[in-house]
Parts: structure tokens; C-alpha cells; sequence
């Protein structure tokens, strides 16, 4: 089975989620907050109380802390963090890109502001495309049936 990549992670409901998938061998949750401690616990859950840009670190070439997890690469990277997706993009979902296979997807929630109009939405899901577009591709985006009125789902894959 594969692994998959929680960023911003807590409280662990895409951890829990993907843990209970058959495909899903073991999944990384990536953020400085706490888990859940029903989902901490879990077996095949490994949780790195940092944040995804000090994660991957290499102090002195010194290995990350994902590289001494041990896991990688991702086949997977899910985040629904409740961040502007602009900053979500850059600072949650880029540096983690290099621990991603080639052509494994990225799913990840675009938060809006209330009331936000369609326009915006379309909009902040481009933002998100130009900041990310460097290292993935073939983007969708989507508003998916779990998607509150101010969520849209971008879909993309590493390049």
C-alpha cells in the first residue's frame, strides 16, 4: 500500500480517513497541533508535531524530519487546513512537494472567505495553481458534495 501525507493535519479526520483505506498502508500527519488521541493511536499513523516547512529541514545536511520517519515518498498528499489557500499552498503544500512520487495526486481544500462569491472562489483556486504550478500539474478544481459554500477541492498531481 501506499503512504500518504496528512498536512495540517490536526484534529485528524483525512488522518483517520485515509488510515481506514485497504490501499493505505501508513499515513504521515504533518502539523504542530495535537491529534485526536483516538487517531494518535492508531497504528499505522505516525505523527510529526511540526510544522510542514520545519519538517523537512536539514539542519548541517542533517536528515529531516520526515526523512528519519522513514516513509517516504508520499504517494498521497491530503490538506484541509484552515488557512488562506494562498498561504496553504506556499508554506503547507510546497515544502512537501519533493516527498511526493511523480504523477501522485494532491488533494487540497481551498478555504474562502464567508460569503464569498463565485468569482473569488475561481479566483483563489488560480492563485493556488500559479503558486504550486512549478511542481504539479493537470489542475482541477472542484465543488465537492462535503464542501461547505465556502470550500472548493483542487485536485492536482506532481510533476
Amino acid at each position: 500500500g501506499l503512504v500518504a501525507c496528512d498536512v495540517g493535519a490536526a484534529p485528524g479526520g483525512w488522518t483517520k480517513f485515509l488510515s481506514g483505506l485497504s490501499f493505505v498502508r501508513h499515513v504521515v500527519a504533518v502539523d504542530p497541533g495535537q491529534l485526536d488521541a483516538r487517531v494518535a493511536s492508531l497504528p499505522n499513523v505516525t505523527h510529526i508535531a511540526l510544522k510542514a516547512e520545519e519538517a523537512v529541514l536539514r539542519p548541517g545536511n542533517a536528515a529531516s524530519a520526515l526523512d528519519r520517519v522513514g516513509l517516504g515518498p508520499f504517494g498521497l498528499i491530503v490538506c484541509d487546513s484552515n488557512n488562506d489557500a494562498r498561504d496553504t499552498a506556499r508554506d503547507l503544500v510546497l515544502p512537501l512537494a519533493s516527498y511526493l512520487k511523480p504523477g501522485a495526486p494532491l488533494i487540497l481544500t481551498v478555504k474562502l472567505p464567508r460569503r464569498a462569491s463565485l468569482a473569488l472562489g475561481v479566483s483563489r483556486c488560480k492563485d493556488v495553481e500559479a503558486i504550486l504550478g512549478g511542481a504539479f500539474r493537470d489542475f482541477r478544481s472542484e465543488w465537492l458534495f462535503a464542501n461547505s459554500n465556502n470550500e472548493r477541492t483542487v485536485i492536482c498531481y506532481r510533476r
